[in-house]
C-alpha cells in the first residue's frame, strides 16, 4: 500500500474476503490498520454460503443510531461516507433498491430516527426511491427479522472481531460487506 501512494493511481479502497483461519484474520487486522495509515478505506466480505450475492435487488445500509442524531458527528464516527457511497454504487450498479436501516431501543426512538435517516440520504444525494427502516429492539433479534437484502453494508472498526462478523452474516442471512472509511471520502461532496 505504501508503495502505491506514490503511483499516479492511487488505490482508494482495499476490499478483502473473511477467513476462519487464524493467521489470515491476524493479516486481515494488519493490512486493515496499514490502509487507514495510508489513507485508504477498508472493506470485508464476508459471503453468505448459501445467498451469496442474491436474487432480491436489494442493498440495506445498517447505520448506528448515534447517541446524538447530529449529522456532523455522524459522518465524523460511524464510517458513514464510504458505507452511504458503496451502498449508492451498488444500488446504482446493480439497479437495486436501497434501504437505511437503523436499530432503536424504544418505540419512541423509531420517527426521529427515521428523520435522521432521511436527512442523512438528502445530504448523501441518495436516490428518492431510498427507503428508511427504524425497527425496534436490539440488533441481534432485529437483524434477523429484516427483509431479505443481496448485501447488507456495516460500518467497523479498523480492528474488527472476525468472528462477529460471521456471526452478523449469519444472522443477516445474506452476504456483509463491512467497511472502515479512510477518513477521506465524503458522501457530501
Amino acid at each position: 500500500l505504501q508503495a502505491l501512494q506514490g503511483a499516479f493511481f492511487k488505490p482508494n479502497i482495499l476490499l478483502l474476503n473473511t477467513s476462519e483461519d487464524a493467521a489470515t484474520r491476524l493479516e486481515l487486522r494488519v493490512l486493515l490498520a496499514q490502509a487507514r495509515k495510508t489513507g485508504v478505506g477498508g472493506m470485508v466480505l464476508s459471503r453468505h454460503r448459501k445467498a451469496g450475492l442474491g436474487v432480491n435487488s436489494a442493498i440495506q445500509v445498517w447505520v448506528r443510531d448515534p447517541p446524538v442524531r447530529d449529522l456532523e458527528s455522524a459522518f465524523a464516527s460511524n464510517n458513514l461516507n464510504l458505507c452511504l457511497l458503496m451502498g449508492y454504487r451498488l444500488a446504482q450498479a446493480w439497479d437495486a433498491d436501497l434501504t437505511l436501516i437503523s436499530v432503536v431501543a424504544h418505540e419512541s426512538e423509531a420517527a426521529p430516527a427515521e428523520g435522521f435517516l432521511r436527512d442523512l440520504a438528502e445530504v448523501a444525494r441518495l436516490p428518492r426511491r431510498t427507503t428508511f427502516l427504524t425497527p425496534v429492539g436490539r440488533f441481534p433479534e432485529v437483524i434477523t427479522k429484516a427483509p431479505p437484502s443481496d448485501l447488507g453494508i456495516f460500518g467497523i472498526s479498523v480492528d474488527p472481531d472476525f468472528d462477529l462478523l460471521e456471526r452478523v452474516t449469519l444472522l443477516a442471512r445474506s452476504s456483509c460487506l463491512f467497511v472502515a472509511d479512510s477518513g477521506r471520502e465524503s458522501a457530501r461532496a
